[in-house]
């Protein structure tokens, strides 16, 4: 398991994998897992070699440094967005030939 990340990785040439940044169950070097743990880096750290909670002044620089990206619209959405924009250059074209007329 990655030090950082947590990343789990369950099957790996071990010497490819430093012991300064990872954990391996084959050596007994990984901690016990704290209650509550759940891999996410946001909410965890290693400090020498232990995982323990993360601040709440960490977990709002996390928060600010991974933003939680916009949701996709539906189809539903994006079409009922091009039905507005058409109206919209329906009446500019009435009004165009209106002020013409």
């Amino acid at each position: 398991m990655n030090k950082q990340t947590f990343q789990v990785l369950k099957s790996v040439h071990t010497p490819d994998y430093p012991k300064d940044l990872w954990w391996n169950t084959f050596d007994k070097t990984m901690p016990e897992l704290p209650e509550g743990f759940n891999y996410n880096p946001r909410n965890w750290k290693t400090v020498d070699d232990k995982i323990v909670a993360t601040t709440e002044e960490e977990k709002a620089k996390w928060d600010d440094e991974h933003p939680v990206p916009e949701p996709i619209p539906t189809i539903e959405e994006r079409l009922a967005l091009v039905e507005q924009e058409i109206s919209t250059v329906k009446n500019d074209v009435s009004a165009l030939k209106t002020a013409k007329g």
